[in-house]
């Protein structure tokens, strides 16, 4: 008891307790990536290999992907390339980690005090975060750390500023870092400038700045800027059942009972037919309009928020390169373009829960939170490891070629990483 009284009162220790705790949970969701690390797509492909092959480490931080600069994968290239080849997938999938917990960790510090009042309430908000289902495309990988950011983004420009000037650097470091990193600023903008209008403007002009030069700069290399990496020109397959399969499959049905569920689901006729989408969506759409319409302003931000990068991943997928995006979409790939809004979807659920005063509303509610804790989390908890492709050994094989002679790494998913021996 004495122990936990001291921890209880060491600020310091209790964050680094709760911090290896929240990695545990990552982890344990893919222990392979700690275990067994190997580069993981656009990981090796652009992160690691630009920055092995560049003449300065500053080079890579100058070349857009997809249209847009991502600076934390950039960053994350350095380290690996700093570290060697053999270690950095490790520091890859660790330098990850750390970013997937960070909003958990942030969420969880008092400057949320005003917002969520109940220590515990933002303790379940955090593990809903880090438990979300699905989510196995973007769990514990650089490429990815981005969507990460981007929630970090928004908890930054709605939370109270504060006096201490060490949190004040951070919010302006991260949210330098994410505004660089991803499309995201395109959305998180116009969200700050409504939530910055609606409270004292000037006590935001900091945060405002930031967003306003990495909104001009993303725009300007989307706009300017020729990369090497041009979208998919595959069609869209949009349709008005395809959007409901989507939206109820991928991210309200998945986001309470996992991939498997969504995956026999979908099997039926009446979904295929678009019956049982449509009545889902509809559903969850009003749900979500009933949480919109009571919730605080900060709820009613994220979930505009949420569905604004929804819809626009929607409009611009990378699913395939030769069929239709949304009918892919629809079996299940393009996971990191529903984290943001079954995010919204299942804190939604939780806030109504908690918040509703009408019994009818609390049982459904209660009955689709006991679908995720009882059957969703048991089910989709682990998530599948990564094919071995023999990393070690290919780096043995690497080490014997000649200096100008270039090798071609397997790694996942099934993607070919060509390093020129330096």
């Amino acid at each position: 008891m004495e122990f936990l009284k001291k921890v209880y009162k060491n600020k310091y220790l209790k964050f680094f307790l709760i911090a290896a705790f929240f990695s545990l949970l990552v982890v344990s969701r893919r222990v392979d990536v700690v275990t067994y690390p190997q580069f993981y797509a656009e990981d090796g492909v652009f992160w690691f290999s630009e920055a092995y092959g560049a003449d300065h480490f500053w080079q890579p931080f100058l070349i857009p992907k997809q249209g847009y600069f991502q600076t934390v994968s950039r960053v994350g290239g350095l380290l690996g390339n700093m570290v060697g080849i053999g270690r950095a997938p490790l520091v890859f999938n660790v330098f990850a980690i750390l970013f997937q917990i960070l909003p958990a960790l942030y969420f969880l510090s008092a400057r949320f005090g005003k917002l969520v009042p109940k220590l515990w309430q933002r303790f379940l908000c955090s593990l809903a975060y880090l438990s979300l289902l699905g989510t196995a495309e973007i769990n514990a990988n650089l490429t990815n750390v981005q969507w990460r950011l981007a929630l970090l983004m928004f908890l930054i420009i709605i939370v109270p500023k504060s006096k201490k000037i060490s949190w004040r650097i951070f919010d302006w470091a991260l949210l330098f870092l994410a505004g660089l990193s991803g499309p995201f600023i395109f959305f998180a903008l116009p969200i700050a400038i409504i939530y910055f209008y609606k409270n004292l403007f000037k006590e935001f002009l900091d945060k405002f700045a930031i967003l306003a030069v990495t909104f001009l700069i993303q725009l300007y290399s989307y706009l300017f800027i020729v990369n090497d990496a041009a979208r998919s020109t595959a069609p869209l397959g949009a349709s008005f059942v395809n959007f409901f399969k989507i939206l109820s499959g991928d991210v309200f049905v998945r986001s309470l009972l996992g991939t498997d569920y969504v995956k026999k689901i979908i099997e039926l006729g009446l979904w295929e037919n678009g019956s049982l989408p449509i009545s889902f969506g509809v559903a969850g759409v009003a749900v979500l309009g009933y949480v919109f319409w009571k919730a605080q302003m900060e709820l009613k931000l994220f979930i505009i928020f949420a569905f604004l990068v929804f819809a626009g991943a929607l409009s611009s997928p990378q699913v395939s390169l030769i069929k239709p995006q949304w009918d892919v979409m629809t079996g299940g790939p393009g996971g990191r373009y529903y984290f943001l809004p079954g995010l919204a979807w299942m804190i939604s659920l939780g806030w109504l829960f908690f918040n509703s005063e009408k019994r009818f509303l609390k049982t459904f509610v209660g009955i689709l939170l006991a679908c995720f804790v009882f059957i969703g989390l048991p089910h989709d908890w682990v998530f599948a490891k990564y094919k071995d492709y023999h990393f070690n050994q290919q780096i043995h094989e690497f080490k014997s070629v000649k200096v100008g002679d270039q090798y071609k790494f397997r790694i996942v998913p099934k993607w070919d990483m060509y390093l020129k021996k330096k």
